[in-house]
């Protein structure tokens, strides 16, 4: 999920959007809209309760350069905690194994970051690298990229219902395109209704080889502590969803 606060981060301090809906609003209804998004983006994160989830990320390959012979190589199952403004992931199957290494140590293309029926409000939206927090990283290269992409919208609450982020990496960079895609929806934790990523898509093209993680986040429920101790200034969740004494 950390992406997704990037990308509300972000998002919140360009305004380089236009409607792209079949009837767009007119310019002072866009405008309230967009008024409304930067409002509601960075105030995203600190809305949310404390919470743990289940992350289950679905990895699929294609090496034949065509994007069209995917194979799947493994799934992982993780237990996500959002504790404090914070997340801790602990993985609890890796391709089928239960397993208890930390996120960091699940090798291959990881996502990181990473949480119907109404016409929402469509803007494109372009961030410049000097604006972005968007960081791209392969085999020891990282970079900070711009990006642009898509935003659906709730028109009333300005709330962001599904957002495609593509970025715009440097000619020289080991991978050629990277794309994140989220889908937001209702989520009831401790019996009150909020805004929490249900889906996501994130997929890599380094030369030849194809890599995309479809992610699914379900279960969300309260987390729950007895005691909490400040460390760095914020409480640390043991893997039990527990807080350290």
């Amino acid at each position: 999920m950390t992406r997704i606060f990037v990308l509300c981060g972000s998002l919140a301090a360009t305004g380089l959007l236009r409607a792209q809906t079949d009837q767009p609003p007119d310019a002072a209804a866009q405008k309230s809209i967009l008024d409304r998004v930067r409002q509601a983006a960075p105030d995203y994160n600190r809305g949310l309760p404390d919470f743990v989830c289940t992350q289950d990320t679905r990895c699929t390959e294609d090496r034949s350069g065509t994007g069209e012979h995917w194979k799947q190589a493994g799934t992982i199952e993780e237990k996500l905690t959002y504790f404090s403004g914070r997340e801790s992931y602990n993985p609890v199957k890796v391709y089928g194994k239960t397993t208890k290494p930390s996120h960091t140590d699940i090798k291959g293309f990881r996502s990181d970051g990473l949480f119907g029926g109404r016409r929402l409000p469509v803007f494109t939206y372009r961030v410049a690298q000097e604006h972005s927090h968007m960081r791209i990283g392969i085999n020891g290269k990282t970079t900070v990229t711009a990006f642009h992409g898509l935003i659906h919208a709730d028109r009333v609450a300005g709330t962001v219902m599904r957002v495609r982020a593509e970025a715009d990496l440097p000619q020289d960079f080991p991978v050629q395109s990277s794309i994140f895609e989220v889908q937001f929806g209702p989520a009831t934790i401790s019996g009150q209704g909020h805004v929490a990523p249900v889906t996501a898509e994130d997929s890599v093209r380094d030369g030849r080889t194809n890599n995309r993680n479809v992610i699914e986040f379900a279960r969300y429920h309260k987390f729950v502590a007895d005691s909490a101790v400040s460390l760095d200034g914020a409480a640390s969740p043991d893997p039990k969803g527990e807080v350290k004494k």
